[in-house]
């Protein structure tokens, strides 16, 4: 009967170690997704573009930065709705 015992002890401490493993990997992906916040912040901070964007409601500086990246110089566009049709945000 004590090897019983021994078999629970046994996958108890496996799955304290598991649990140990996965809270400290969730920790240390917390922990970078916050330098990499931190990040786009900083490019932000650096683009203009980007921070006229972060004037818009709902529009935060991952929103900002992704967009000022894949959209580029607006100027290029003659209007709005060129823009939105490049985005596919609407058809034309």
């Amino acid at each position: 009967m004590s090897h019983g015992g021994t078999l629970r002890n046994s996958n108890r401490s496996r799955e304290t170690d598991g649990t140990t493993w996965l809270v400290g990997a969730v920790a240390a992906l917390q922990q970078r997704i916050q330098q990499l916040h931190r990040q786009v912040e900083e490019q932000v901070q650096q683009r203009p573009q980007a921070l006229r964007l972060l004037t818009h409601p709902g529009v935060g500086p991952v929103t900002a930065l992704a967009t000022e990246v894949f959209l580029g110089d607006p100027g290029r566009f003659a209007n709005s709705n060129k823009v939105a049709s490049y985005m596919t945000f609407v058809s034309t």
